[in-house]
């Protein structure tokens, strides 16, 4: 299962949502814009470092759009920032 294609759809992942959700009412990360509601499932670890982790209920969490796409973009544009960067050699 790669991370492009780990499940998150269909049957399954709809009820290990909704079971995250149930168990996780309120935002887990409560960020500065945080709505206060969990409505998405956040990955701990995000999928692209461990996709064998995608239904594993220790590694998601309940969380509010805003914080979890805040989240999501960071990482993102980290990978971004550091792809293909050669790091300067001093001698």
């Amino acid at each position: 299962m790669t991370a492009k294609h780990h499940g998150r759809h269909g049957r399954p992942w709809r009820r290990i949502r909704a079971e995250v959700l149930a168990r996780d009412p309120y935002c887990t990360i409560r960020g500065p814009k945080c709505t206060g509601w969990s409505t998405t499932v956040d990955h701990i670890i995000p999928l692209s470092v461990r996709p064998d982790l995608a239904h594993d209920l220790t590694n998601l969490r309940g969380t509010c759009a805003a914080d979890n796409y805040a989240g999501g973009a960071r990482i993102t544009n980290a990978k971004k920032r550091t792809a293909g960067r050669v790091t300067r050699l001093t001698w």
